[in-house]
C-alpha cells in the first residue's frame, strides 16, 4: 500500500510533510518520535496498542480512533483525542487546545507510561501479585526419627 499512500500524500499536497520510512531500529525510531508532537493511529479494531504506549512514552500526543482500548489510555481532549466513528477529520480547535498545552501533556503521558506500562516494572508487579495471591504450603515441624 506504500505506493498508493505516497500518491495520496502527493495529491493532498502533503508530499513534503509526510515521510514513509518503513521498519526502523529503536534509535532511529526514537529520533522520529523526538521530532514529532502528534501520533495518529486510527485502526478500526485493536487491543491496547504497544505503539501508542511507545509514542506516549516519547511524549507524543495521541490522536486515536474510537476503540475501547484507546479509552484506557486517552482522556479525550485532555491528553489526546479520540475520533468518533464516522468522523473523517480531527477537530482543529481541539488540536489547538492540546497544542497550547503540549509540553505538560507530553510530560504527563511520559509519566503515565513510566508508572503503568513499562515491561519490566509491569512484569515485576504481576509476579508480586501472583505471589501474594498464591497460598503457600503450610510448614510442619520436623519430626525426629527414633
Amino acid at each position: 500500500m506504500r505506493a498508493a499512500l505516497e500518491a495520496q500524500a502527493r495529491q493532498l499536497g502533503l508530499a513534503g510533510r509526510i515521510e514513509f520510512v518503513g521498519r526502523l531500529d529503536a534509535a532511529t525510531q526514537s529520533g522520529f518520535y523526538a521530532r514529532a508532537r502528534w501520533y495518529v493511529s486510527v485502526p478500526c479494531s485493536d487491543s491496547v496498542s504497544v505503539s501508542v504506549l511507545e509514542a506516549m512514552g516519547h511524549g507524543c500526543i495521541p490522536l486515536l480512533s474510537e476503540l475501547p482500548a484507546n479509552r484506557e489510555l486517552v482522556r479525550d481532549g485532555v491528553n489526546g483525542l479520540i475520533v468518533p466513528d464516522g468522523v473523517q477529520a480531527f477537530d482543529v480547535a481541539a488540536l489547538d487546545r492540546l497544542a497550547a498545552d503540549a509540553a505538560s501533556i507530553a510530560a504527563a503521558n511520559r509519566d503515565w507510561v513510566g508508572a503503568h506500562a513499562l515491561f519490566g516494572p509491569s512484569v515485576a508487579a504481576f509476579v508480586a501479585r501472583l505471589e501474594q495471591s498464591t497460598p503457600r504450603p503450610a510448614r510442619t515441624a520436623a519430626t525426629p526419627t527414633p
